[in-house]
């Protein structure tokens, strides 16, 4: 069941009583809409492992509409995740994490590269718009060291797309130097934005089944 109540400024909630775990460690959604960003009506899948949080979003879909569209017109699009872990009250911040990417579109091949704006990560290429959606969120983690796994938690996941100049003649995406100024700068113009939130629930019921197949 869930329950809808409305806030001072329009903000609309609607929040699940219960939340019940899924096979592997994973647990639904708690969702709500907000004027600031669009809250996406699909499930933000949270699971604890290494003392990371991983999340994924098999029904959440951001390599599509106004994206797609930049992406067929031969811009690159900035991707920025900002990954966000409440404790005990849905405000109380205990940790945040940002991760940027930066998707190009082949339009002979119709696949998609990203490169990633953080060392350790490789750019990839050839994917389907699935496959990238995946790999982005896969590679979407925040370290919970130090936070006690009794802790009643929330994950928020906030997206944030932002077309940039028009690819190289070889489909390369900017340079790195540009890449990070694009991110730092304030902007004004018109942003697609989503959020996805799971919670609350305690961080060690989202532990994975050591003894099953990821």
């Amino acid at each position: 069941m869930a329950s809808v109540s409305r806030r001072e400024g329009g903000e609309l909630h609607v929040q699940k009583r219960a939340v019940g775990l899924s096979r592997r460690g994973f647990v639904a959604v708690a969702l709500n809409l907000s004027g600031s960003a669009v809250f996406a009506s699909t499930p933000l899948l949270v699971r604890w492992e290494d003392e990371q949080i991983r999340i994924s979003a098999p029904t959440f879909h951001f390599l599509s509409g106004k994206v797609l569209n930049q992406l067929q017109d031969g811009h690159s699009v900035g991707m920025q995740f900002q990954l966000t872990l409440t404790g005990n009250t849905r405000h109380n911040v205990l940790r945040r994490g940002l991760c940027h990417f930066v998707i190009s579109y082949d339009l002979w091949e119709e696949k998609f590269a990203i490169v990633p704006l953080h060392s350790g990560l490789r750019r990839v290429s050839h994917l389907s718009a699935t496959a990238a959606e995946a790999w982005c969120l896969d590679h979407v983690l925040l370290s919970t060291s130090g936070i006690s796994p009794e802790s009643t938690v929330w994950v928020r996941l906030d997206v944030r797309a932002q077309s940039t100049q028009e690819v190289g003649p070889e489909g390369d995406p900017l340079d790195l130097t540009s890449l990070v100024e694009l991110f730092s700068r304030n902007t004004r113009e018109r942003q697609m934005r989503w959020s996805l939130e799971a919670g609350p629930m305690r961080l060690a019921s989202l532990r994975r089944n050591p003894d099953r197949r990821p």
